[in-house]
């Protein structure tokens, strides 16, 4: 039943997407490496030091934004001289690239100074502001290293191509790119995008685990108030004694059929004898 259901909503699932154009349609997803981000800051940083972009210089540009241009560019090359899925284009083009960062901790921060500011917490808020200029302080490169890529596409050719190509297939300073499509916009928390596999894996174990121990401590307690309920109804019977009298399994059954009629057909109070318990 568990498996019908789920190959019904996969099928239903495709049905919607046949019928309806989304974002994710004309989009992929890529993991962006660390080193990849420290190599390309590494590499681009003494161009600008050394005059060598033209209309950039130290304290006038964003990394972020140089970075993306890069990798846009880049992709845009590579995936234009992959093989055609659907129909060909003289180049596949980027419409935009969105980034996310590991800004769990800032967004929380932000998310209190702002209830302090809604309710007029005014010393709050700007403890609260003093919290984020310290963490900005400590983690400002780390929290402004994108972690992954949603990249958007101007026609779904490029979409389909990105996702066609193999693991790490295309490059990007030498490092390898693995692209799947992405979850609807509207389903996606940005502040977990930190959270890695290894982390959700410990997670769900841990969930896992509660709910198999919540089952199993469910069941042990249905057992022992039955097994109260039992021994309230027909006492403390030892049925090895019981099949010594009864010898014949005939006999038993006769008297465990009487029992039950007299208890749930007649509904007399009273301890059973056992007949009806032992057989």
């Amino acid at each position: 039943m568990l498996r019908y259901i789920s190959q019904k909503t996969k099928i239903e699932y495709k049905e919607w997407d046949m019928d309806t154009v989304t974002v994710t349609d004309f989009a992929v997803e890529t993991k962006i490496n660390k080193r990849m981000f420290l190599d390309f800051k590494k590499e681009f940083q003494p161009k600008i030091r050394r005059g060598e972009i033209e209309g950039l210089s130290q304290g006038n540009y964003s990394l972020v934004y140089q970075f993306q241009k890069a990798f846009l560019q880049s992709l845009q090359q590579q995936l234009s001289n992959e093989p055609v899925v659907n129909r060909q284009l003289e180049s596949v083009a980027i419409n935009q690239i969105c980034f996310s960062f590991n800004n769990n901790d800032v967004i929380k921060l932000l998310i209190e100074r702002g209830d302090a500011i809604k309710y007029g917490n005014i010393i709050k808020a700007n403890k609260i502001e003093d919290k984020i200029k310290q963490l900005k302080d400590k983690q400002y490169l780390e929290m402004s290293m994108p972690k992954s890529a949603f990249i958007i596409f101007d026609d779904e050719e490029g979409a389909h191509r990105a996702l066609s190509t193999k693991p790490n297939s295309i490059k990007f300073l030498d490092k390898g790119l693995d692209f799947k499509k992405p979850s609807q916009p509207s389903d996606i928390i940005w502040e977990n995008r930190h959270i890695s596999k290894i982390v959700w894996l410990t997670k769900f174990i841990i969930a896992l685990l509660v709910i198999i121990l919540l089952l199993v401590a469910t069941f042990a307690g249905i057992y022992i108030l039955k097994t109260w309920v039992t021994r309230d109804q027909f006492g403390n019977i030892n049925c090895k004694n019981m099949y010594n009298i009864y010898k014949d399994s005939l006999t038993l059954k006769e008297y465990a059929i009487k029992e039950w009629y007299v208890k749930y057909q007649e509904e007399l109070d009273g301890t059973l004898t056992g007949a009806l318990k032992c057989f």
